[in-house]
């Protein structure tokens, strides 16, 4: 099993401490991500395996001897720090023979050999999960993914190509914690994900906006893991990611990689697992409508036209739902959904009062259901709105047209501009 469970409590204290398949490698690992320092697990256990040996591995026919890798060991501790440096190269050239006698003294009881023995098979470790990413990546044939956290799983979001497989080494070089807990299911890694997500909120120490682009990377390990922490939407991690990925400085990073063919699938199934997840934020329908917002946002045409189909269909949708599903159906979907607007189109629920500020698109205007229903009607039967009153509509790059321009002046000028259209049908 991919990084068996394997807890030991840690000394002088309740808590548990990793020491699973490798302990060592989870170190690496989080130490490349830069979140804590390395530390040595109390138990250390076999790397996995490769099938080929590591560039510039000594092999069994060229590695030093058991005791001249002692002897090499035995030199960390030389007062001469010259002799120290020149044995320490000469471990990380010699690569993985060298791991266990290194493992066995990074229980010496001398500070200073177990430090250095520590250090040395972090150099041989890192460099290992170095080469072992790049043949990763360098190569297209399908691989034994036990070693990679995750991979599986993904590979069958994204399809084992080249661009997934780039995203991916990267995902577990910027966020390798996060795909490590995942792929073990730790208890806390819900836990894991909020924090993770608290602290890439784009505020600083006051409380400002401070806005910043988040790596690619780390936006697509959250997409992949995110759908898994529906369940702690309570705590306010899913509402705090929803926030990073509605950012300008989100859409930008995302739309402008040059891997969108692969975030697009973690971007979708994030989307639907958020449609359908039982979160609230205060109203029973949040899962659907940020869900939706998300899938016009990054253009997700097939999610998008079903989320919208889905809440059209709803009996109890309200109307600030109704209202981008209409604009979005507009946008995506085609002449065979005109049936859907049916009911909408005699729904007088508003969605916008007349605006008090004169240069804005809804200045004068009430925006009712309906209204955006007939707009979007005239639009999916390939005709203008503006030839049917709606004298002030303007496109929208997110929801096809601006919502709020979607209305009418007058109770007059609604009913002027349903009739004509009523009249064009009867003559189509």
């Amino acid at each position: 099993m991919l990084w068996q469970a394997c807890y030991v409590k840690e000394s002088g204290s309740g808590s548990k401490i990793f020491a699973g398949r490798d302990a060592m490698w989870r170190n690496v690992i989080i130490s490349l991500a830069g979140w804590v320092s390395l530390t040595v697990a109390s138990e250390l256990v076999a790397a996995p395996p490769a099938d080929t040996p590591l560039a510039g591995t000594a092999t069994s026919d060229t590695a030093p001897s058991s005791d001249a890798l002692q002897q090499l060991v035995d030199q960390l501790g030389a007062t001469s720090f010259a002799r120290r440096k020149a044995a320490a190269a000469t471990l990380v050239r010699v690569g993985a023979p060298a791991k266990a006698i290194l493992r066995r003294r990074a229980r010496d009881p001398s500070l200073e050999v177990r430090l250095a023995a520590e250090s040395v098979l972090r150099r041989i470790l890192q460099r290992e999960f170095d080469e072992r990413l790049q043949a990763f990546v360098a190569d297209s044939r399908p691989i034994d993914g036990r070693w990679l956290p995750c991979w599986d799983e993904m590979q069958q979001l994204t399809g084992d190509r080249p661009a997934a497989r780039q995203l991916y080494a990267q995902m577990l070089r910027s966020e390798g914690m996060l795909l490590l807990a995942c792929a073990r299911q730790e208890e806390s890694f819900d836990e894991q994900v909020l924090q993770r997500v608290h602290t890439l909120q784009p505020f600083d120490v006051n409380g400002e906006y401070a806005a910043r682009q988040l790596p690619v990377p780390t936006i697509a390990t959250l997409l992949f893991v995110g759908k898994r922490t529906m369940s702690a939407a309570e705590q306010g991690g899913l509402s705090e990611l929803i926030t990073l990925l509605a950012l300008k400085e989100t859409v930008v990073a995302i739309e402008s990689s040059s891997q969108t063919v692969v975030l697009r699938p973690l971007l979708e199934q994030f989307v639907l697992a958020l449609a359908d997840s039982q979160w609230t934020s205060g109203r029973l329908d949040s899962g659907r409508y940020y869900a939706l917002d998300l899938a016009l946002t990054y253009r997700l045409e097939t999610p998008a036209a079903a989320l919208a189909r889905r809440i059209l269909l709803w009996p109890n949708s309200p109307p600030r739902m109704l209202q981008h599903a209409l604009l979005g159906l507009g946008r995506f979907g085609d002449s065979s959904d005109v049936d859907l607007l049916q009911p909408h189109l005699k729904n007088r629920m508003l969605c916008h009062t007349p605006s008090l500020l004169p240069d804005s698109e809804g200045a004068g205007l009430q925006v009712q259901v309906r209204d955006i229903a007939l707009a979007v009607d005239i639009h999916l039967h390939r005709r203008q709105p503006r030839d049917f009153g709606f004298q002030r509509i303007a496109r929208s790059r997110k929801t096809l047209f601006v919502p709020q321009s979607c209305g009418f002046v007058s109770s007059d000028s609604r009913g002027a501009a349903f009739a004509a259209w009523q009249k064009e049908k009867s003559h189509r």
